[in-house]
């Protein structure tokens, strides 16, 4: 209690008394003041009660002890409101993170949030610079284009008028993946979000500059908002540092399959759906908590993501998990059940085998199994799966006008000859796409056959990482000599004399792989044509189809054509002495003791292909 700081107003005889704490004597009168805690001010929407009472002490006192009563209730509703805040954020987080984890609430607006939020938005520009430098085709940047002019217009609108709606869901999604969610009144978080905005629109100006060929490095940031990592307790927060979380032992699993070179195509699907299930469960969570239930519900959600799902993630700078909660941009299509089988379960599969194995006696659960774990989206097996071009499409194809032309003008030689390969080799795009004409070409001595050899371990063109999809896919390809007799040797020779490392340079390497552009090619000149064919399960939509066509032709013979293709079949079909082709059943292991077949002998199969085709020669370049 304090001393009474005047009389003036109070009535004879208590001028001695003092006055209750939240209650205070102003020049104007008696106020009725009381701070209101921090994490409550967001909620109640100010920093402190703060109420005239009047100039008459008996009147002050007893509109006090009123305006007391309400502050008290005002706070404690507040209480509980945050409370519930907290409980639903642990509820709706907890399907991915352990029990022990929950967001963080933002109970405050701070000018050192604004600025951390505005570095954690303008970040992204980082990614933009990484994106240009590995090269932007027409599709992307034209999409890129839209989008920036269709959100500047936006963005103008929300702050010209005030129109949070614009940025708030980005701002709640920004904050969740870092481990945060708001708790404010309406107000302050109109505030905020009005705050965000222009950081939003600083960014999308830098996106225009750049669309327009200008240099706009990524803006000086002041801060950046960190990640929150929630723990109880220092003790606890050190147990979980000492731990073997999921994201060491992904980490690991991943780092030795590479080292022992299993194969890099399916290293690649480790990648993506080891990375996925980190993600869902938390990198950081203890081995010893991984549950079957975390299994079950990782295949449940998987299988609702579409087709190229990582690239619509970077794409709108979203994590898979937000993804998944997002119906407009998830669509209906889900993923192939090819894709969940040999793709996510396989891969899952074999982690969880070499986990139990190797981190056993450190916690990790020896029962988790992905047996019995089906797919059960909508899509068909094979529906994707492409059938054999028909004569009547191959005339279309190369003997057409439109092929014509290309063998007629000299700088589109890599158009030519991508699709004559295609027919007579069967080989999948990128394999052909990442020869290098200075060692993967070769000429066999004792029978001078010409041939192609499709490997990683050789030197690459400077922008191309080499793969192969498995051991039988590294193989010896022979020329059909009617590749030869186009004048493939003729072509070959410029490319090796040019000091090229890429058998179509025409094509520009994208993201580290060779086939990108000749991939989207083909599938446009189809297009072109007329070809294109969207039959669920007889597809006739890209360069695949010339596998199907090889070997649907070999079939048509009986002639098995595997070895040239790349497929481990596990059967064969060889000539008897009369020319007749008969069926023998190999096993994997003799396979692997037989090792590949000689060219001589491919080339022998190969010779049978005869398409009844006028192929027309390309013209040779002036000298």
């Amino acid at each position: 209690m304090v001393q009474i700081a005047g009389t003036k107003g109070v009535p004879e005889g208590l001028e001695n008394l003092t006055l209750p704490p939240t209650l205070k004597k102003s020049p104007s009168g008696y106020l009725f003041r009381k701070v209101i805690p921090v994490p409550l001010r967001g909620i109640i929407g100010k920093t402190e009660f703060k109420i005239p009472c009047g100039k008459n002490y008996a009147d002050a006192l007893v509109r006090y002890h009123i305006e007391s009563l309400k502050a008290h209730q005002t706070i404690e509703a507040a209480k509980a409101q945050l409370q519930e805040r907290v409980e639903s954020v642990s509820v709706a987080a907890g399907r991915y993170f352990y029990p022990e984890t929950y967001l963080k609430p933002i109970t405050s607006v701070t000018p050192e949030l604004v600025e951390q939020l505005r570095g954690l938005w303008l970040t992204g520009l980082d990614y933009d610079l990484d994106k240009r430098a590995q090269g932007l085709d027409d599709q992307d940047f034209d999409m890129l284009d839209q989008n920036i002019a269709k959100m500047q217009v936006a963005l103008g609108c929300g702050l010209a008028r005030g129109q949070i709606e614009v940025v708030l869901p980005s701002l709640h999604q920004l904050l969740h993946l870092k481990g945060y969610v708001l708790a404010l009144s309406e107000k302050e978080e109109r505030r905020l979000a009005y705050d965000f905005l222009s950081a939003v629109i600083e960014g999308y100006e830098v996106l225009k500059k750049r669309q327009s060929g200008l240099l706009a490095p990524t803006p000086t940031l002041n801060a950046v908002l960190s990640e929150y990592v929630p723990c109880r307790t220092l003790a606890e927060e050190e147990k979980v540092d000492e731990a073997i979380t999921i994201g060491k032992v992904i980490k690991e699993y991943l780092d030795d399959y590479e080292k022992k070179q299993l194969g890099s195509s399916m290293l690649k699907k480790h990648r993506v759906a080891l990375n996925l299930l980190g993600e869902m469960v938390g990198m950081k969570l203890p081995v010893s908590q991984l549950k079957q239930i975390h299994i079950n519900r990782y295949f449940d959600d998987i299988q609702r993501l579409p087709p190229r799902w990582p690239d619509l993630c970077r794409r709108h700078k979203i994590s898979a998990l937000a993804l998944l909660k997002n119906d407009a941009l998830l669509g209906s299509i889900g993923m192939s059940p090819k894709t969940f089988i040999d793709g996510y379960r396989a891969s899952i599969s074999s982690f969880l085998r070499t986990a139990k194995r190797n981190y056993q006696d450190q916690g990790f659960p020896t029962t988790l199994t992905t047996e019995g774990i089906i797919y059960t989206g909508s899509r068909e097996e094979g529906e994707n799966a492409q059938r054999h071009i028909r004569i009547d499409e191959l005339k279309q194809l190369f003997e057409g006008p439109e092929m014509r032309e290309i063998a007629q003008d000299v700088t589109r030689t890599h158009q030519y000859w991508l699709p004559h390969i295609g027919l007579f080799c069967g080989a999948r795009i990128n394999e052909v796409c990442q020869i290098n004409p200075q060692v993967d070409i070769h000429r066999d001595e004792p029978s001078g056959i010409w041939y192609m050899r499709v490997t990683d371990d050789t030197p690459a063109n400077i922008d191309v990482t080499k793969s192969t999809k498995n051991k039988v896919s590294k193989r010896n390809i022979p020329f059909h000599p009617k590749l030869i007799e186009l004048g493939l040797l003729d072509y070959l020779d410029a490319l090796r004399n040019s000091g090229e490392t890429l058998l179509f340079p025409g094509f520009q390497p994208k993201n580290g792989r060779a086939s990108p552009h000749a991939e989207k090619w083909f599938r446009g000149f189809i297009t072109k044509l007329g070809l294109r064919d969207e039959t669920p399960g007889a597809r006739l939509v890209g360069y695949h189809a010339f596998r199907s066509t090889i070997l649907h032709e070999g079939q048509e013979l009986e002639v098995d054509l595997t070895p040239i293709t790349g497929h481990a079949g596990a059967t064969i079909v060889d000539m008897a002495e009369d020319g007749q082709g008969v069926k023998k059943e190999v096993n994997k292991t003799v396979r692997n003791y037989q090792g590949e077949m000689s060219v001589v002998r491919k080339m022998t199969r190969l010779r049978r292909l005869n398409f009844p085709l006028d192929f027309i020669k390309p013209s040779k370049p002036d000298r």
